[in-house]
C-alpha cells in the first residue's frame, strides 16, 4: 500500500512539473511578446523583402510552439513546414507571389494552431479577427472595475497594461510638446540643442506596436474561437433535406429535383461528347483551327466558357448532394460528366500551348494553366464527395485549402525569369516583346542585360539596360541598384545577390 501511495505521489509531482513547464506566467508571456514585437519592427522597418521574412517566421514559430504546445498536432507541423517553405522562397527568389503565399501560409499556420478544431474557412476568419478582438480586450482592461473583466485579461495583467499605457502615452505627449516648444521659441531651441533625440523614431515605434498587436492576437487568441465547433460537425453532415410542411409536399419536391437532375446531366453529357469529339478532331487529327476563328478567340472563349460551365454544374451537383438524392444512374451520369469535363479542360491546355508557341509566354497564359489545374482538382474532389456522400461545406473547405497549397507551390518558382528565358530563347527575334519583359520585376535584369549585349538593335534608349551613357539607365535597373546598395542586412536576398554576381561577370 505504501509503495502504491509513493508511486502515486511521484506521478502526481511529475505531472505537476510538466504542467509547470507548459504553463507560462503572464509576466514571462508578455515579455516574450514584447521581444517578438521588437524583432518585428527591427526586421521590417524601412526594409524590402529578404531574409527578414524567414527570420520572423522562425521567431514566430518558436513563440507559437511555446505558447500553444498543448494544442499542437501533426497538422500544425505540416502547416509549419509550408510556412517556413514560403519564407525561404521569399529569401531565395524575392518575388511578390512568394510574399502573397507567405501571408496565406501564415493564416494557415494559425488556423492549425489555435483553431485546429474548426474548419479552415472558420479558423482563418478567427485568425484574422483575433488581433482586433485582443486589442479591444486590452483597451477594455484599462477601464475594468474591482471585480475584474471576464475577457481573458487577469487583474494583475490589466494593471501592467495600465502602467505601460500611461508611460507610453505620457512620453509621446511630452515629446510632441517638446518639439512644439522648440519651434515656438528660438531661445528654448538653442538651450535644448544638445539634447539628441534623433534616436527616437516614431515610425519604428508604431511598427513595433503593430507587431505587438499581431503577436498578442495570434499567440493569445480570444476564447470564443476555441469554442465554436458547429462547422466541424457540419463537415460530417450528409444532407440538409427536410420535410416542407407535410410528407406529400416534400416527396413531390424531391421527385421534381431528381427528374430535373436526370434531364440536365443526360443533356450535358451529350453536348460534352459532341464538343470533345469536334475538339479532338480539329486539334489532334487535322491539327488546325476551325474556319473563321482566330487562335486568340479559340483560347479565350474556350477558357471562359469551360470554367463557367463547370462552376454552374458543380453548384447543381452540390445541391443534389444536399437534397440527399441518391440514385446509381444519376451518379453514373455525373461521373461521366466529370470525366468529359476533364477531357475538355485537357483540350484547352493544348489550345493554350498553341497560343504560347505562336506568340509568347505571359502571366495570363500561365494563369490559364493554373485555373485549369484548379478546375481539374475541383472536379476530382466533386467525384470524391459524391462517392463518400460529403456535403458542400466539406467540398468548399477542402478546395480552399488546395488553392492555398497551389499558391505555395507556385511561389517556388521565379516566374519572371522563366518567362524571360522562354521568350528570349525564341528563334524569331523580331517577335520578342521587349516592352512586356521590361514590365516584369528586377529578377530578370541580368538576363536582359546579357541579351542586350548580343542584340543591341532591339533596344532603344528607353529600354536600354546597360548603355554607355549612365544618364540613360533604365529606371528598373537604377531602382534595383539603389535598393540593393542602401538596404541593410534584413533585406538580404539570395536572388538579388545572384543577379548582382551575374552583372559582374
Amino acid at each position: 500500500m505504501r509503495i502504491n501511495k509513493n508511486k502515486e505521489m511521484i506521478l502526481s509531482t511529475l505531472k505537476n512539473k510538466q504542467k509547470m513547464k507548459i504553463n507560462i506566467s503572464p509576466s514571462k508571456s508578455n515579455s516574450l511578446i514584447i521581444l517578438g514585437a521588437i524583432s518585428f519592427g527591427t526586421l521590417f522597418y524601412k526594409q524590402s523583402a529578404g531574409i527578414n521574412f524567414l527570420m520572423f517566421s522562425l521567431v514566430y514559430s518558436v513563440l507559437n510552439y511555446v505558447f500553444n504546445k498543448k494544442d499542437l498536432g501533426f497538422s500544425w507541423y505540416f502547416a509549419l513546414v509550408i510556412h517556413l517553405f514560403t519564407a525561404w522562397n521569399i529569401f531565395y527568389w524575392n518575388t511578390n507571389l512568394a510574399i502573397i503565399a507567405w501571408v496565406f501560409s501564415f493564416i494557415y499556420l494559425n488556423s492549425k494552431t489555435i483553431h485546429y478544431k474548426n474548419s479552415f474557412i472558420v479558423s482563418s476568419f478567427f485568425s484574422l479577427a483575433s488581433p482586433f478582438v485582443k486589442l479591444g480586450e486590452v483597451i477594455a482592461s484599462l477601464f475594468e472595475n474591482k471585480e475584474g473583466l471576464k475577457n481573458n485579461v487577469s487583474k494583475n495583467e490589466s494593471k501592467r497594461i495600465l502602467y505601460a499605457g500611461v508611460i507610453t502615452v505620457s512620453f509621446l505627449i511630452i515629446l510632441l510638446f517638446f518639439f512644439l516648444y522648440q519651434g515656438a521659441n528660438p531661445l528654448f531651441k538653442n538651450f535644448t540643442k544638445n539634447i539628441d533625440l534623433s534616436w527616437i523614431d516614431i515610425s519604428f515605434m508604431m511598427l513595433c506596436v503593430a507587431g505587438w498587436i499581431l503577436l498578442l492576437g495570434m499567440l493569445k487568441p480570444f476564447t470564443l474561437a476555441k469554442n465554436i465547433s458547429w462547422d466541424s460537425l457540419k463537415l460530417n453532415e450528409k444532407t440538409i433535406f427536410k420535410a416542407l410542411g407535410n410528407e406529400i409536399e416534400a416527396k413531390n419536391i424531391f421527385i421534381f429535383f431528381k427528374l430535373v437532375s436526370f434531364v440536365v446531366f443526360v443533356s450535358l453529357n451529350l453536348m460534352l461528347m459532341l464538343l470533345n469529339v469536334l475538339d479532338i478532331q480539329n486539334i489532334f487529327i487535322f491539327n488546325k483551327l476551325p474556319e473563321g476563328i482566330t487562335l486568340s478567340d479559340f483560347v479565350h472563349f474556350s477558357v471562359n466558357s469551360s470554367i463557367s460551365s463547370i462552376v454552374i454544374a458543380i453548384i447543381i451537383i452540390v445541391l443534389i448532394q444536399q437534397l440527399g438524392i441518391k440514385n446509381k444512374m444519376l451518379s453514373r451520369l455525373i461521373y461521366a460528366w466529370i470525366f468529359q469535363s476533364i477531357v475538355m479542360l485537357l483540350n484547352t491546355v493544348v489550345r493554350n500551348s498553341w497560343y504560347i508557341n505562336s506568340y509568347q509566354l505571359t502571366y495570363s497564359r500561365i494563369g490559364v494553366y493554373v485555373f485549369i489545374l484548379i478546375a481539374i482538382i475541383g472536379l476530382i474532389f466533386c467525384a470524391y464527395c459524391i462517392a463518400k456522400e460529403k456535403n458542400y461545406w466539406f467540398f468548399m473547405n477542402i478546395n480552399i485549402q488546395t488553392w492555398v497549397l497551389v499558391l505555395v507551390i507556385s511561389s517556388t518558382f521565379s516566374w519572371d525569369r522563366i518567362i524571360t528565358e522562354y521568350n528570349l530563347s525564341e528563334r524569331k527575334i523580331h517577335k520578342i516583346d521587349i516592352q512586356y519583359l521590361n514590365t516584369l520585376s528586377e529578377n530578370n535584369l541580368d538576363l536582359m542585360v546579357k541579351f542586350e549585349k548580343k542584340h543591341p538593335e532591339l533596344f532603344d534608349d528607353h529600354y536600354r539596360y546597360y548603355p554607355q551613357n549612365e544618364q540613360l539607365y533604365d529606371r528598373k535597373y537604377y531602382f534595383f541598384i539603389k535598393t540593393k546598395t542602401y538596404n541593410s542586412w534584413q533585406s538580404f536576398s539570395l536572388g538579388k545577390q545572384s543577379i548582382l554576381i551575374n552583372f559582374k561577370k
